[in-house]
C-alpha cells in the first residue's frame, strides 16, 4: 500500500468528523464546457464559489504565525494558527490535506498568549490558489483527496515555485493548460468568467499569486487572495504597485490538440 493509498483510507476515517465541524465535502461537478467562441475556459459558477468558500473561510486564509499538529487523526484539525485581526487576537483551528485549507474554529485568546506562540510566520496565498483552482477546474473548493496548485504530484509548492510551475507548463493537463498572456488579455479573460491567475516571484523573499475577478475595483481590476492582506482588492493593492511591471499572467486555455 502506498502512501496515497494510506492517507485516502484515512482521510475516510475522519470524514465524518470533518463533516461534523465544516459541513459536506462537496462532491465536484463537471467543468464547463469551454465557449464555442472563445478559446479560454469559461466557469464563472466555479470562480463564485471560490470566493464564497474563502470568504466563508476566512480565518484559515489571515497571515499569522502557526504551528502543525502532526499525527491527529482523531480530531478534526492539523493546523494552529494564531493571528490578530485588527481588534482581538485569535487560535484558529485548520484542517490541511493536499494543498487544500479549511476553517474549523476559533477562539479569542489574550494578547500574551499570541506573543509567546512559537510559531511560524507565514502567508497563505498559495493555497487560496489551490481553492480557486479546485473550484473552476474541479466543481468544488475542497475536493478531498486530489492534487492542487499547491500540492502538485505531490511536492508542495510556494508561490515563487508555483510561478516556475506555470512557465514550465508542468500544470498543464488533458483537461486544461496554462497560457501566458498580457495584463489586457488577462483582464478580457477574467471578464470573460475565465480563470486567470496573477503570479510575482520575487528573488531571496516570498512571491505572491491571486486570482482574478471579472470585476473592476478603484479603476482597477479586482482580485481575489490571501497575504498579508486578505480578500477582495485592486490588483495593486495585493501586488504593490512597485511590483506590478514584474507580475504575469497565466490564463486556463483549451488544450492543444497534439499530433499523434
Amino acid at each position: 500500500m502506498n502512501i496515497i493509498e494510506i492517507l485516502t483510507k484515512l482521510f475516510e476515517l475522519i470524514k465524518p468528523i470533518i463533516q461534523k465541524y465544516i459541513g459536506n465535502v462537496q462532491e465536484p461537478q463537471p467543468m464547463p464546457q469551454p465557449k464555442a467562441d472563445v478559446y479560454w475556459i469559461t466557469n464563472k459558477d466555479g470562480i463564485q464559489k471560490g470566493i464564497e468558500y474563502l470568504e466563508a473561510n476566512k480565518y484559515a486564509f489571515y497571515a499569522g504565525k502557526h504551528s502543525w499538529k502532526s499525527g491527529q487523526i482523531s480530531k478534526p484539525y492539523n493546523n494552529i494558527l494564531k493571528i490578530f485581526d485588527g481588534k482581538d487576537y485569535w487560535s484558529i483551528y485548520r484542517y490541511f490535506n493536499y494543498g487544500l485549507l479549511s476553517f474549523v474554529f476559533k477562539n479569542r485568546i489574550p494578547e500574551f498568549e499570541y506573543k509567546k506562540f512559537n510559531g511560524k510566520y507565514d502567508t497563505f496565498c498559495n493555497f487560496a490558489a489551490s481553492i480557486m483552482y479546485n473550484s473552476f477546474v474541479k466543481g468544488s473548493p475542497v475536493d478531498y483527496p486530489k492534487e492542487t496548485l499547491q500540492n502538485w504530484k505531490g511536492s508542495q509548492l510556494s508561490a515563487n515555485k508555483m510561478y516556475s510551475y506555470f512557465a514550465k507548463e508542468k500544470y498543464n493537463t488533458d483537461i486544461c493548460e496554462f497560457k501566458k498572456v498580457e495584463k489586457d488579455e488577462a483582464q478580457k479573460i477574467a471578464q470573460g468568467e475565465g480563470l486567470v491567475f496573477a503570479v510575482l516571484k520575487l528573488i531571496g523573499r516570498s512571491g505572491h499569486i491571486a486570482t482574478l475577478t471579472w470585476q473592476y475595483q478603484d479603476s482597477e481590476i479586482q482580485i481575489i487572495q490571501a497575504g498579508k492582506d486578505f480578500g477582495l482588492m485592486p490588483i495593486s493593492k495585493g501586488f504593490g504597485s512597485s511590483n506590478m511591471k514584474k507580475v504575469k499572467y497565466y490564463a486556463a486555455v483549451i488544450p492543444e490538440v497534439k499530433d499523434v
